[in-house]
């Protein structure tokens, strides 16, 4: 879960003898055997690869990252969601894609601190209809509280922003919001 796959710029495969053979042999991380038919009676047998993936080179700026997405006109604005599933392009880019989750009195949700040209809030209400500002990252800066709540965060790059709800919160609804800001 730590894994920022956005980040991703290099993979690298290393073939192994997979032989029982203890002087010759590869183990894995807990010291076990690795078992593979080596030598193999054919001569294609051993390491096969069968495909490569190439990653796109990560983006900090908004309107790159929508550019990069093939979204053009109405459905690269910030606020579209040309995907249908319920999260603005903003908060999308700013998040991962991540999603806002509970547990006990705690909302935790993913956050892409290399990623600027945007601020990211999260809110709460007793009603749907009023908005409290709780907490807010300014331009990929850490999460601060804007509230009576506590914030804290692991991670570097790919964080994972945790916020505590003070007991007896008024809030029983959330939902994370976004708004560009304007180039430096």
């Amino acid at each position: 879960p730590t894994l920022d796959t956005q980040r991703i710029t290099h993979v690298r495969l290393i073939d192994v003898v997979g032989t029982h053979v203890p002087q010759f042999a590869t183990r894995d991380s807990t010291g076990r055997i690795i078992t593979d038919p080596y030598p193999t009676p054919f001569s294609s047998g051993g390491f096969d690869l069968d495909a490569v993936g190439a990653f796109r080179a990560t983006t900090t700026n908004f309107a790159t990252w929508a550019a990069s997405q093939g979204w053009f006109g109405n459905e690269a604005t910030a606020t579209a969601d040309p995907d249908r599933d319920g999260v603005p392009n903003l908060i999308a880019y700013l998040t991962g894609g991540g999603s806002l989750r509970m547990s006990g009195d705690v909302l935790t949700f993913p956050r892409l601190a290399y990623r600027s040209g945007g601020n990211l809030k999260l809110q709460g209400s007793p009603d749907l209809i009023a908005w409290t500002d709780l907490a807010e990252s300014t331009g990929g800066s850490a999460l601060q509280s804007t509230s009576t709540v506590t914030v804290s965060e692991t991670g570097t790059h790919l964080v994972e922003s945790s916020v505590g709800l003070p007991t007896g919160a008024p809030w029983k609804f959330f939902r994370l919001a976004a708004e560009l800001t304007p180039p430096q």
